[in-house]
């Protein structure tokens, strides 16, 4: 590998890792490559294809956070402003 490869390389490591470390990839990581990724490596048997796949893998861990009443505070926080925002 060329240096300036691995140099860069090294460097975006370094900053994804401080990314992680601090919160910060919640605004700069893309969901949907996040949730593509978990996707297909948590369901690996008998996947229908995307983009159901993936709602049915949100919608069946909403389901399991209701069941054991696990719903991040983020969540519940944004669905109180949606519902405030369509006057419920």
């Amino acid at each position: 590998m060329k240096p300036s490869i691995a140099r860069k390389l090294t460097e975006h490591e370094a900053s994804y890792r401080a990314m992680l470390s601090t919160g910060a990839w919640r605004q700069e990581f893309s969901g949907k490559e996040i949730l593509r990724d978990l996707t297909t490596r948590i369901w690996t048997r008998k996947r229908p294809k995307d983009p159901e796949c993936r709602l049915t893998f949100v919608q069946e861990i909403a389901r399991a956070q209701l069941d054991l009443n696990r719903v991040p505070h983020e969540i519940r926080e944004l669905r109180t402003a949606i519902r405030r925002r369509i006057g419920h």
